[in-house]
């Protein structure tokens, strides 16, 4: 945008980032799953994982807005190698046990998940001529390549174990109350290395021990065709995102309390459900404006709203969905007084919109195609607030049209066209900087798929 905030009628092709630009991410993962089912109901499950991710970058990107004036803008450039390494294994018992006369549910288990992050990078920080100024705006921008040194290196390790558990109790016929709980361990410690001049010992970061975090809940059946329910949980979610400095945010914790109703309908042919829900929570992750690429924790924040979701087939060969959101954040504790009632961010919609319709033909002329319509709708979104000086970049309400034709071809081979952005609205992903995160959607675009099965 200009450096007022205003907005630069661009078309979508047009790109701020110089051509020689790279990201490449590559990803290897193998996961094995093993059950095994006893009798009276009771199963056993095994699940092991082991993630590996290597990532490159190497760009420019606008540090400022472009002045109307000169149609300048300022630039750093930057580059880092990253390998990360996830191992995930989950172990875990359930089943019926009676008591009291009635059935109930039992599920015990244990987690342990490792995770190492290791990079080298080099920016401005590091070397103040990777920074250039008064670059003309233009596509591919005037911004020179480079071929300097990595400057520092970091790796971080986090690991993270647990035991869990969940009854179920049918505390009498219509009603169920569920109990659960997780004892989480949590280590995360950091070192620099080569080729940071001065590599260090690890040094240990956020800690927790033995944290306990609840979760219960009550399901009340109010007719053979609609259920209550209300469940309150603690937030325990430890992060990898990464800030500037290389270091991992704390773990997101909080609290998060639901009621809502289930219903079924038309012989189980219409499912609805209506939610209404609040969570609070702290350390929540949000993009860095500075550092495009790495984030930052909020203090306290708040969520709440409510959702209506309807899913089925209220007719032979017609399938429906539809769901609407609700949405409101505040930020309720944060350590700049000004932030106090402000929303956690002005570009996450208060309103959104689903609805999804398909056909299926089973008489000629028609029989064999399938006909399918969706529209995603939400409210409008914002950078923020505008000054006296800077415009706040908005990006008003708006709607999406995708829709499928389908043709089955016999038992084994299925056709179908899809087309994303059917009138090939133009609208924004995300509004946020004068220089970062002003993205296009994507435009019309379709998919020709053929599916078979044997």
């Amino acid at each position: 945008t200009y450096t007022d905030g205003r907005l630069i009628d661009l078309p979508r092709s047009f790109s701020p980032d110089p051509d020689w630009n790279r990201y490449t991410w590559k990803h290897q993962e193998v996961v094995g799953e093993l059950e095994h089912r006893f009798a009276a109901g009771w199963r056993a499950k095994f699940r092991a994982s082991n993630r590996e991710t290597s990532s490159f970058f190497k760009d420019g990107y606008l540090t400022t807005g472009i002045d109307p004036l000169t149609m300048t803008g300022n630039y750093t450039r930057r580059k880092a190698d990253w390998d990360y390494t996830a191992r995930d294994v989950d172990v875990n018992v359930g089943g019926p046990f009676e008591l009291f006369g009635r059935s109930h549910q039992l599920l015990l288990g244990m987690n342990y998940s490792a995770y190492l992050a290791q990079g080298k990078t080099v920016s401005s920080l590091h070397v103040a001529s990777l920074r250039v100024n008064n670059v003309r705006f233009n596509d591919p921008p005037e911004v020179p390549d480079f071929n300097e040194a990595y400057r520092t290196g970091s790796k971080n390790r986090t690991v993270q174990r647990g035991v869990y558990g969940q009854v179920q109790l049918k505390l009498l016929d219509p009603l169920t109350l569920v109990l659960g709980g997780r004892y989480s361990d949590y280590d995360n410690e950091s070192r620099t290395v080569a080729p940071d001049p001065a590599p260090t010992a690890w040094a240990r970061g956020a800690r927790e021990k033995h944290v306990f975090t609840p979760s219960a809940g009550l399901v009340f059946d109010a007719s053979r065709n609609v259920s209550l329910y209300a469940s309150y949980a603690d937030i325990f979610v430890p992060q990898t995102a990464k800030q500037a400095d290389g270091s991992v945010l704390e773990p997101r914790v909080g609290k998060q309390y639901e009621i809502g109703a289930k219903g079924e309908f038309f012989d189980r042919k219409l499912l609805a459900t209506v939610a209404v829900f609040q969570i609070k929570d702290t350390n929540r992750s949000f993009a860095d404006p500075a550092n495009p690429g790495f984030f930052l924790p909020l203090g306290e924040v708040e969520s709440k709203g409510w959702e209506l979701e309807v899913a089925g087939s209220p007719l032979r060969n017609w399938d429906i969905s539809a769901g609407y959101t609700r949405l409101e954040t505040e930020q309720t504790k944060t350590a700049t007084a000004a932030s106090v009632g402000a929303p956690i961010s002005y570009w996450y919609p208060r309103h959104q919109l689903k609805l999804w319709s398909n056909y299926r033909f089973t008489s000629q002329p028609l029989q064999g195609f399938n006909l399918g319509l969706g529209v995603t709708g939400m409210s409008n979104i914002a950078s923020g607030l505008s000054t006296p000086t800077v415009k706040a970049r908005e990006q008003r309400g708006y709607a999406l049209v995708n829709a499928v034709l389908g043709y089955r071809i016999n038992q084994t081979y299925a056709l179908s066209l899809s087309v994303n952005n059917l009138f090939d609205r133009r609208y924004f992903t995300r509004v946020q900087g004068l220089n970062t995160y002003m993205t296009y959607g994507e435009p019309r675009n379709w998919l020709l798929n053929l599916k078979a099965v044997f």
